[in-house]
């Protein structure tokens, strides 16, 4: 990967990372508003009722203990917080609520926030609710969901009502003719849309069914502020219910609602064959009532979850990772049943999709010769976000409804490592081969939204492909041969191990593809180093890779000794000497002579017989081989071993100096065809 592509990839990155901490700012500035920054004056560790007006003045919390539930048969005003702690927090009020400061519950036990106005309620612009827990605001107690019946809503949020009016969902978008639901001709023949909500007492959310008009008679219903709905615990789904039955009028103005990403997937780690679990996917709001306004609504959508990481254990053989995908971003439904009408902005941040989870794979070092692990990894697969968004019946105002960007998720980076083969401990063994390397960065999600029904884009918005994820790949470097003394022949190296990675592809989007997750590195490993011995062992061969081959390893030692010349001279032993093997004989050093080399016939200085020919130390004389040649081979090419001379006679005082045929070096170098001594 070079450096022009990396700054590239960087750039991208960071201007989308940019767009999403912009919508993000204000979100870390509501989090300062916790609930400790009130007094707390009153505490409620049980159920209590209030039967007079309240208000909670600003600057002072109410605080619910243990899931206690507050309810009001008189006007609520919260000009200060009303939180909870060690549990959730549910308020019912028969009288008038009204919300101008915090609604805050950020418990690990729930953090659910339910509130029930079946006497109206009005939530002033600089309002707030914050939430790690699901959030319901209803006109009534039928209205107010079991944890089963708001996983069932949340699944129901992605299917399209038949009936009704709605704006939403955005359905999964995979490029087919298939036709987004047409507008209704006659609004005014929508049925209640019991079958989408099975929970909502149909008897007190009568409407225009065609022939009888029912009235519905709640107190007014109007929501501003802010929603925040923090990162769920693991495993959790979190959703946003508004469902306003039986209020007539129900208006949505200067809101701006901001819902968490999904969870990341368990890692799995530890073993030889890892895999992350798949990322959540993020919160989803769900809205109805009969008679729907929006004006001045941003809605900012919740990214999918990250994979889950997969690292694999040491000592694995065959070591296999595969990185969980990104889960999918948010979603939302909103339906009036009679009718829904859009009189300002409905500003609509899709989600990121998911970024797939790392993948880790290292095979083990192999024991002495052995062959080091296999590494395999996969990234994880981004999450696509290829949506079409769907408005069903005459909603008026949809050209009001403006979508942001949607991008794609990341790819996932993939690592895989070839274990070391295993150095020989034994004389003339070779060195264990080093292990392959596979790695598969994941692809990047494609990104596509498509709008319906009046709906646009925004001017600036760009439908984006994730990258794909990185590679790094390396083979196992190769084992060193096991090393002998001058009787035997060294061992050869191990071979390293190949390499074979693969970046992960980007995703499609508006203006093509993103980029490919590029390659950090893809080489063979090197070969291992040959042992010493007579001859030496041979250095391994380098591993096969993508970007780079491995290096050979190098040669051993020989240590059997060439002297060629005086000062290479060394001290032997009494009685040993110098042999050139030749076929089975052995014929000593000093038998020979060294003869410069002489093109064409021989480019090296080579072995000729000296003046006493080539006496073996069988004592019989060696035809020269190649006489206008290379004799008996080049310096340096052939085998040379230190032997005993087996005319070596001890010294005695008739041999003071004992016998042996001639075995010191050369002092001459001759030209061709001249014999020395």
């Amino acid at each position: 990967m070079n450096l022009k592509h990396i700054l590239f990839v960087v750039i991208a990155l960071l201007v989308l990372l940019g767009g999403y901490l912009s919508f993000n700012k204000k979100s870390e500035e509501v989090k300062e508003l916790a609930l400790t920054a009130y007094t707390e004056t009153v505490v409620y560790a049980a159920d209590a009722e209030l039967t007079v007006d309240t208000t909670i003045i600003a600057g002072e919390a109410t605080v619910l203990i243990g899931g206690a539930q507050l309810t009001s048969q008189a006007d609520l005003i919260i000009d200060g917080a009303l939180g909870c702690r060690d549990g959730s927090l549910t308020v019912v009020t028969s009288g008038a609520l009204t919300i101008n400061d915090l609604v805050v519950c950020e418990s690990e036990e729930g953090g659910d926030v339910t509130i029930v106005a079946t006497g109206g309620l009005t939530m002033a612009p600089d309002a707030e609710i914050i939430a790690t827990g699901n959030v319901q605001i209803v006109d009534s107690l039928s209205s107010v969901r079991s944890n089963e019946e708001l996983d069932a809503l949340y699944d129901q949020t992605e299917t399209v009502s038949d009936t009704g009016v709605s704006v939403g969902p955005l359905l999964a978008d995979d490029g087919s003719s298939d036709t987004i639901p047409e507008e209704a001709d006659d609004p005014s023949t929508n049925e209640a849309v019991s079958w989408m909500f099975p929970f909502v007492n149909v008897a007190h959310a009568q409407v225009d069914n065609g022939t009888t008009t029912v009235n519905l008679t709640g107190e007014p219903i109007r929501v501003s502020g802010k929603i925040k709905v923090d990162t769920p615990p693991q495993g959790s789904r979190r959703i946003v219910v508004f469902d306003f039955p039986n209020t007539p009028e129900v208006i949505v103005q200067d809101f701006e609602l901001e819902g968490p990403k999904g969870r990341a997937g368990d890692a799995d780690t530890g073993s030889c064959d890892v895999i992350g679990k798949d990322g959540e996917d993020a919160f989803r709001f769900n809205a109805f009532a009969p008679n729907l306004e929006v004006n001045n609504f941003t809605l900012i959508l919740g990214d999918g979850g990250e994979g889950g990481e997969a690292v694999t254990g040491d000592g694995c053989d065959d070591a296999k990772a595969k990185g969980g995908k990104g889960g999918k971003p948010g979603n939302f439904r909103m339906v009036g049943s009679q009718n829904f009408s859009i009189t300002g902005a409905f500003i609509i941040h899709p989600g990121w999709g998911g970024a797939g989870g790392s993948a880790t794979a290292k095979g083990k070092v192999g024991e002495p010769s052995e062959k080091g692990g296999d590494a395999n990894a996969t990234g994880g697969e981004g999450s696509d976000n290829k949506k079409k968004l769907t408005v069903s019946g005459t909603v008026a105002g949809t050209s009001n409804v403006q979508f942001g960007d949607a991008v794609g998720g990341l790819g996932g980076t993939a690592i895989a490592e070839g274990g070391a083969g295993g150095d020989a401990d034994t004389c003339g063994v070779a060195g264990g081969p080093g292990g392959k390397a596979v790695a598969k960065g994941g692809d990047g999600g494609d990104a596509r939204l498509t709008v319906s029904g009046g709906a646009r884009r925004m001017d600036v918005a760009n439908d984006i492909g994730g990258a794909g994820g990185l590679v790094d790949s390396y083979g196992g470097i190769g084992g060193t041969g096991g090393s002998c003394d001058e009787t035997a022949k060294g061992g050869d190296g191990g071979k390293g191990g190949d390499s074979n990675g693969k970046d992960g592809k980007g995703g499609f989007g508006k203006n093509g593809r993103a980029p490919d997750g590029g390659i950090i590195g893809d080489d063979g490993g090197n070969g291992g180093n040959g042992g010493d011995g007579c001859t030496e062992g041979k250095g391994g061969k380098g591993g096969q890779g993508g970007a780079d081959d491995g290096k050979d390893g190098e040669d051993g030692r020989n240590i059997c000794l060439s002297i060629t010349k005086e000062e290479d001279y060394i001290s032997l032993l009494p009685g040993e000497i110098q042999v050139l093997m030749y076929m089975d004989y052995e014929i000593p050093l000093g038998n020979l002579d060294v003869v410069t080399g002489h093109a064409p016939n021989c480019d090296g200085d080579h072995y000729h017989p000296g003046a006493g020919a080539a006496v073996n130390t069988m004592g019989y004389p060696t035809p020269d081989p190649a006489p206008n040649g290379c004799g008996f081979g080049k310096v340096g090419e052939v085998e040379i071993r230190i032997v005993q001379d087996p005319n070596y006679v001890e010294p005695t005082e008739d041999h003071e100096d004992g016998q042996m045929i001639r075995v010191g070096p050369p002092t001459t170098s001759f030209p061709a065809g001249q014999s020395g001594l």
